[in-house]
């Protein structure tokens, strides 16, 4: 008898961070579905299809942590201290940055040839293009991360 277990847990992140961050999307609508699986969803693209760098990865996983144009969760439980002691300097500052970018997120970090940021808003809107809302922007990203993204299955 065989008895196969899969592990769920994103492997960048912290368990106790993973389950802080669940905790407080938890619930909250997002494009269709909870904002939990949305986060997850865009960490899920960005470790399975892109296979960006773990920063990238864990930024995805938390870049709304701050706000974004989605402001629905309680961002008082995300300061830049708590983010940084679950997912590290470099990835926090990703975070950061992106939620910086409260009007035409795509268009400025296309302006700003940061192709972590790239990789991050193309996972975001893929989880969110339901209807193909979002195909301009996204070959318009594809492009902007040039080999970055070619090289992989997206």
């Amino acid at each position: 008898k065989s008895i196969l277990v899969f592990n769920t847990m994103p492997v960048h992140q912290k368990d106790e961070g993973f389950v802080y961050l669940m905790k407080h999307s938890k619930d909250l609508p997002h494009s269709g579905k909870s904002f939990d699986r949305h986060l997850y969803n865009v960490f899920s693209i960005l470790e399975w299809q892109l296979h960006a760098p773990a920063d990238v990865c864990k930024a995805g996983l938390w870049h709304s942590a701050y706000g974004t144009v989605y402001d629905k969760h309680d961002t008082s439980k995300f300061t830049r201290e708590i983010v940084r002691g679950f997912i590290g300097e470099e990835a926090e500052k990703m975070v950061h940055k992106f939620c910086s970018y409260k009007t035409n997120r795509a268009q400025k970090i296309l302006e700003s040839g940061d192709t972590n940021l790239m990789m991050i808003e193309f996972a975001n809107l893929v989880d969110q293009n339901n209807n193909g809302q979002y195909n301009e922007t996204l070959a318009k990203l594809k492009a902007g991360m040039g080999d970055d993204i070619r090289r992989n299955s997206i």
